[in-house]
């Protein structure tokens, strides 16, 4: 099913209509030296377990009245919902960023090798691509920048990686390499210290010039009127680490 142009047309227009009631509850609660409302969100899945769960469960212990609404999706996703008005804030890879969209914080980002401690790999400091080539890959499916920067590096080095697992979740990714062995690929803070002090699991950080840079990025629409509430967690977000491995 899908909306008319009219129910476009109202749904923007609701959706605009309880956006100005939360900011006038949100003014009305600071007269009284309250912080409430509903702080809305879209995020990449990565950030999720390792930064942001921790930020928001930071923040509800000094503002036990804010509440929080949000969806894991791809970065495309995200800045869609940005651009729609539907979330105060996005955390997503910095890829083709909209014009509508203002960066708030950029964090460089590094990709790291995650295998079980008996790989024969993981006793590396580093590793290359080149020396992936010939050994099992699990992988983040074509969806996620992640994937879409190996295909690239992978031409770029004329090399063909054997890929004989991929789905489209991180969490179930890990899981996968635990149990069966193999290696697999991520943003840094997709794992955890918590995970690598288990010692279910190895980091090495991947250093290949033909790797590209890439940065993950805290956004929000440009003149997005925000509660203060948003406002509030925006500057928690600023002050806890987004966690990453050497």
């Amino acid at each position: 099913m899908f909306l008319t142009e009219e129910g476009r047309i109202l749904e923007a227009h609701m959706r605009n209509t309880l956006r100005e009631m939360d900011l006038a509850k949100s003014k009305i609660q600071e007269i009284h030296g309250l912080m409430a409302g509903t702080v809305r969100f879209a995020t990449i899945e990565g950030v999720m377990r390792t930064w942001l769960s921790p930020a928001i469960a930071r923040f509800q212990r000094q503002h036990g009245q804010v509440t929080f609404s949000g969806t894991v999706t791809g970065s495309p996703a995200v800045y869609d919902q940005l651009s729609s008005d539907v979330v105060d804030i996005g955390i997503a890879m910095e890829v083709d960023l909209p014009a509508d969209i203002e960066v708030i914080e950029r964090f460089p980002t590094h990709l790291i090798a995650v295998a079980r401690p008996d790989h024969p790999l993981a006793g590396r400091d580093l590793i290359t691509l080149d020396a992936l080539v010939g050994y099992s890959l699990a992988m983040l499916n074509g969806s996620f920048l992640t994937r879409q920067l190996i295909n690239v590096a992978s031409a770029r080095i004329g090399k063909t990686f054997s890929v004989v697992f991929e789905i489209d979740n991180i969490e179930m990714l890990k899981l996968h390499v635990q149990a069966n062995g193999g290696m697999t690929i991520l943003p840094s803070y997709a794992i955890s210290q918590v995970e690598l002090s288990r010692g279910d699991l190895v980091a090495i950080p991947v250093q290949d010039a033909a790797c590209l840079a890439c940065s993950t990025v805290l956004c929000k629409r440009r003149d997005r009127r925000m509660s203060h509430a948003a406002r509030a967690f925006i500057e928690t977000l600023r002050t806890v680490p987004m966690t990453t491995h050497p």
